[in-house]
């Protein structure tokens, strides 16, 4: 099989999709303290929490057990840090937060996601470190003059090594993107906060921003692993679209006197190296990531190329035929299925349900590659409630699953109730490591096992 480069004078729509975040105002308290903030000159206010609440510039209460109280403004804060404390040591805080969950009522068990509020339409967030710290950081607007926009950056350090593609998937996970830099200042900036949270950092240690050398002509996209399609006009002015960050494109044919030209990287199964089909018989694959993507001729003059966000799984459904998009997350021993819900929710998408057996044992294998020493019976939360005690039909509330072909005998471990208490019903649905080939096990609605790990979160392919 050889990849070669086709070239087809075309042109291109490029369309990305958004995160969306709900509008459910809480105050999410923990115990802990500000550092370099002492409470013993503050002033006692009874009602701390319910003070920043109602105050719509107030991000965060700090109090004790007596009420003396410290408000902290969005307007006025640049850096805060949170540290987690136990009970004896009175101290608490409250952050106000976006909670995804539509149920006004529902208050999470613990901080299970990184609060997040938007205010002035800035979206703003707290980072959890190791050790029960939490950093806040205001982002640094700059104005720009060609085109007049203010545009808001901030650094964050992560960790030594990390790849492009996780800082993008890092910016993504916050709402959005890695950034490019449009003047001295903006990168002056940069690296001086940089060497400020790491002042110790080694030469070339570096923080990624936006930006990737354009260089006239296909070739560049051929050496490039990553690249599937080279975009250029005939002054040789370059576009290269990569696997990684695209989601969605369309090229539509144009003729040789429009001066455009696109080229698709594919694949050919043919053993001369030096075949080349006429335009005709072309229909480009690309064997990158685990899904072998093609490009679909939706016109006589158009071809659009579709894949999941990031590294998620395709996987593509024949009754109805529909393609679904899967990732799976572990957030944590213990998690249950509101804060599952809620995870999915907190990135744009939902839990999802399981069509077949294959998918099934990839999630599996997903956590299994994260955790190798998988313990029996600790899964991830997957759609599905039963309908009727005692029977093996279920609701799918993802809006995309029908039917229960995942639920072949050797594939689901249906117990119906607690066999400990056998008063308390298993409706609801999880994969997990049993004593069984079966993958797909019934637990309780709401907690599960108490030992649950995550979930998988999906979406339907438009």
């Amino acid at each position: 099989m050889f990849s070669n480069i086709f070239l087809i004078p075309l042109i291109f729509l490029f369309l990305t999709p958004r995160n969306n975040y709900a509008d459910n105002l809480k105050m999410l308290k923990i115990f802990g303290k500000v550092n370099d903030f002492d409470l013993n000159t503050a002033e006692i206010d009874e009602n701390c929490i319910q003070t920043c609440f109602s105050n719509s510039d107030c991000i965060l209460a700090f109090f004790n057990e007596i009420s003396k109280c410290l408000l902290f403004f969005y307007n006025s804060t640049e850096f805060l840090e949170v540290v987690e404390t136990t009970r004896d040591d009175g101290y608490f805080v409250a952050f106000k937060t976006n909670l995804t969950d539509p149920d006004p009522n529902y208050c999470p068990s613990g901080v299970k996601f990184p609060p997040r509020i938007i205010i002035d339409d800035h979206l703003i967030f707290w980072n959890k470190y190791s050790g029960g710290i939490w950093h806040y950081r205001k982002c640094k607007p700059f104005q720009r003059s060609n085109p007049k926009v203010t545009v808001c950056i901030q650094v964050f350090i992560t960790r030594v090594g990390i790849t492009q593609q996780e800082a993008k998937d890092y910016c993504s996970w916050i709402g959005w993107k890695l950034i490019g830099v449009a003047n001295p200042d903006e990168a002056k900036w940069i690296f001086d906060k940089s060497m400020e949270l790491v002042p110790d950092q080694k030469f070339y240690e570096g923080i990624w921003i936006d930006g990737e050398r354009k260089t006239p002509g296909y070739d560049t996209c051929f050496s490039d692993s990553d690249c599937i399609l080279a975009f250029f006009d005939k002054n040789s002015k370059c576009l290269l679209f990569f696997y990684n960050s695209t989601e969605f494109l369309e090229v539509e044919e144009t003729n040789r006197d429009d001066g455009f030209f696109v080229a698709f990287k594919t694949n050919l199964s043919t053993s001369n190296p030096d075949f080349c089909p006429i335009e005709s018989e072309i229909s480009p694959k690309i064997f990158l990531g685990e899904d072998p993507i093609s490009w679909t001729n939706t016109s006589d003059s158009t071809w659009q190329f579709k894949k999941c966000i990031g590294n998620w799984k395709m996987f593509k459904r024949s009754d109805p035929e529909i393609t679904v998009c899967m990732q799976v997350f572990v957030l944590g021993n213990g998690t249950t299925q509101k804060e599952a819900e809620n995870y999915c929710r907190s990135i744009g998408y939902q839990v999802t349900g399981v069509a077949s057996v294959n998918e099934t044992l990839w999630m599996l294998s997903k956590v299994w590659k994260w955790i190798p020493n998988l313990p029996y019976y600790q899964g991830i939360w997957i759609d599905g409630e039963r309908k009727t005690p005692g029977m093996n039909n279920f609701t799918w509330t993802d809006g995309y699953t029908v039917g229960y072909r995942a639920f072949e005998v050797n594939n689901s471990m249906m117990s119906f109730h607690n066999e400990i208490k056998p008063s308390e019903l298993e409706n609801c649905l999880v994969v997990s490591r049993t004593y069984q080939p079966a993958v797909i096990n019934d637990v309780a609605c709401g907690k599960g096992s108490g030992a649950d790990l995550g979930v998988a979160c999906g979406y339907k392919l438009e």
